[in-house]
C-alpha cells in the first residue's frame, strides 16, 4: 500500500481541492462550523467532486443514473471523495455505503442545502428573526430529489459558542 498523502493522510487530487488538515481534523471531531462547506457535491472544472464522511465504512460509492463510481478514502477515519468527471452540474446521485459485510444505500444529506440559510444566520444574529420556530429545533422536511422526494429530519441550533453540535 503506497504511503498516505494530501490532507491528514488521505490521497491528493480535485476531491481535496479546497480541503486541509485543519478542516479534516474539525470535521471528525464534529467541530466543524459549516459542514456543509467541505461534504458534499460541488462543480470544479474538471467535473463534480463529491466528499462524503461516513465513519467506520470501509467502502463508499456514489450511484449516479445507475453507474457506480468508487469513492477514495481521504482519511482513515471515514472521509470519502472522488471527481465525477465530465460533469457540469450536481447530479441527482445515491451514496452506496459498505460496513464490513453490510451494504446499504442511502442519499447523502449535504446533498441538500443546510436548514438555516444565509438571511436567518443574518436576522438570528441581530436578534431580528421573528419565526425562529420554523427554523431552529427539529422539522420534518421532504426535498425534490430525481423525480421523487426525500423525507427526513433537519436539525438546526443556534450555538454561536459551541465548540460542537451532535
Amino acid at each position: 500500500m503506497p504511503p498516505p498523502r494530501g490532507p491528514a493522510g488521505g490521497s491528493s487530487g480535485p476531491a481535496t481541492a479546497g480541503l486541509d488538515a485543519a478542516d479534516v481534523t474539525r470535521l471528525l471531531t464534529g467541530s466543524h462550523h459549516d459542514p456543509h462547506g467541505p461534504l458534499g457535491a460541488r462543480v470544479l472544472t474538471e467535473g463534480v467532486v463529491l466528499r462524503v464522511l461516513r465513519p467506520g465504512a470501509t467502502e463508499v460509492h456514489a450511484v449516479v443514473d445507475g453507474v457506480v463510481h468508487p469513492l477514495s478514502r481521504l482519511h482513515p477515519d471515514g472521509l470519502f471523495g472522488a471527481l465525477l468527471p465530465g460533469l457540469q452540474a450536481i447530479p441527482d446521485y445515491r451514496l452506496r455505503i459498505r460496513y464490513d459485510d453490510q451494504v446499504f444505500d442511502s442519499d447523502d444529506p449535504y446533498r441538500f442545502l443546510p436548514t438555516l440559510g444565509a438571511l436567518d444566520l443574518h436576522l438570528i444574529s441581530e436578534g431580528r428573526h421573528e419565526r425562529l420556530w420554523d427554523v431552529l429545533g427539529a422539522h420534518v422536511r421532504s426535498y425534490p430529489a430525481g423525480g421523487t422526494s426525500v423525507t427526513g429530519t433537519s436539525f438546526a441550533v443556534w450555538a454561536p459558542n459551541a465548540r460542537g453540535v451532535r
